[in-house]
């Protein structure tokens, strides 16, 4: 069977030229929408906790987490943290004062990220 890649045959140069110009134009369009995705603001949206308080998660979409690797997120007032490890958990928040501050992929974890 011709251009099958078994026994050590080689795909057909149109296979391999379709697979890097389909490459190019997804590394291009997610390169279009990190810069967008850094400008975006994060949403929030409130939530009780079990014991009763209320609480903020954010709002973020996929293209969003992927940019924001070091960003966390204060519970208590629902505002982002610039330069916070990817699994902070409790740490300080400046301007709140309370332990509240958890980085994203903490937040994945506990499942307190809303995805649009």
């Amino acid at each position: 069977m011709q251009g099958v890649a078994s026994k050590g045959k080689a795909w057909p140069w149109y296979f391999r030229t379709t697979a890097i110009l389909l490459l190019l134009v997804l590394h291009f369009s997610l390169a279009i929408g990190r810069e967008q995705a850094h400008t975006e603001p994060m949403k929030k949206q409130e939530y009780t906790t079990k014991a009763g308080t209320k609480q903020y998660m954010p709002v973020l979409s996929i293209r969003q987490m992927m940019v924001r690797d070091t960003t966390g997120w204060c519970l208590k007032c629902g505002q982002e943290v610039p330069n916070v490890e990817p699994d902070a958990r409790k740490y300080v928040h400046e301007r709140c004062g309370e332990p509240k501050v958890y980085g994203l992929q903490e937040l994945l974890l506990l499942n307190l990220v809303r995805v649009k």
